[in-house]
């Protein structure tokens, strides 16, 4: 028996032994490959953040200018373009440094149908002054001025080798500005510089009716102020779940949707270890009341009222 014991162990010690002879074939590695696959994945990365900007400046847009009258005094005139600011020593800036002696704005993304898109304005232009200033701040020229007026807008900007001038006729619209954040978490946020939402909520919502939805709540925190107020309550998300669905609503977006959407963010976020205690309960009041309101706009709708909440 002790023999035949051992018999056994020598055998699984030579298949052990033989397992890991195998020689593992590693394909070659050319670093120029490598090179160029970092390259296409930074490529995808940023054609997708792009894509995911876009979008939200589009859906963000119509909510803001469907209802200023909404925001109280937090109203500008909306110009419909999205820059940023020119990197130092770049090309573009050391033309555009002969017509001024400021960092200027490059035009990243002109919003279709906009009043900058009717004047004329272009992705690529680099803004020097609005309305004869200088402009320091990229969100001037998304919304600028504390309140709005008709009065023509001029813009002057470099296009190649040209200094142009254009006359952009403003719409009025909530000041809020409204970025893309880059984050897995689903999550969207305010906290009185404006709205933000995540890359990774941009992945979850699959129509911009849902993302009119999660801006919509966020721009009503801003609106009823709730940052100010000393201590969170969940009080605060029922009334900005009630104001968020009118805003979507009032630009024109579909809400029936709306408690589904909530109801598959609670699969995704609450029914987990990181949720709170009692989020689940409240998660499951807010879509009650959240699919209270749809049904509410919706016969607003249906008897040709006014979408005052």
């Amino acid at each position: 028996m002790r023999s035949l014991r051992g018999g056994i162990c020598a055998l699984l010690l030579l298949a052990a032994a033989g397992c890991a002879s195998v020689p593992l074939r590693r394909p070659a590695l050319p670093p120029e490959r490598v090179a160029a696959e970092l390259i296409a994945q930074d490529t995808l990365t940023a054609r997708r953040y792009l894509r995911y900007r876009e979008r939200l400046m589009s859906v963000s847009a119509r909510i803001r200018t469907a209802s200023p009258e909404l925001c109280g005094r937090e109203v500008g005139r909306f110009l419909g373009i999205f820059a940023v600011p020119l990197p130092p020593d770049t090309p573009g800036e050391r033309m555009t440094a002969r017509f001024a002696g400021f960092p200027v704005m490059q035009v990243i993304f002109v919003l279709p149908g906009s009043p900058a898109d009717r004047a004329g304005v272009q992705q690529g232009d680099r803004v020097v002054t609005a309305g004869g200033r200088p402009v320091w701040d990229p969100r001037e020229l998304e919304v600028t001025g504390s309140r709005p007026t008709v009065a023509p807008l001029a813009l002057r900007f470099v296009r190649g080798d040209s200094l142009l001038t254009a006359s952009v006729t403003s719409v009025p619209a909530c000041s809020h500005p409204v970025t893309l954040a880059w984050s897995h978490v689903l999550e969207g946020r305010s906290g009185g510089n404006g709205v933000s939402v995540t890359t990774g909520m941009m992945r979850f919502v699959e129509s911009d009716d849902e993302l009119a939805q999660v801006v919509g709540h966020e721009i009503a925190h801003e609106i009823l102020h709730h940052r100010l107020l000393p201590t969170p309550q969940q009080r605060f998300e029922l009334e900005a779940d009630d104001l968020g669905c009118y805003l979507a609503a009032r630009a024109g977006y579909g809400v029936a949707g709306a408690a589904d959407f909530l109801r598959r963010f609670a699969a995704e976020w609450v029914n987990t270890e990181e949720a709170p205690a009692g989020m689940r309960t409240f998660m499951a009041q807010r879509i009650v009341a959240l699919d209270a309101v749809a049904r509410e706009i919706a016969r607003k709708r249906e008897a040709g009222e006014a979408l005052t909440p």
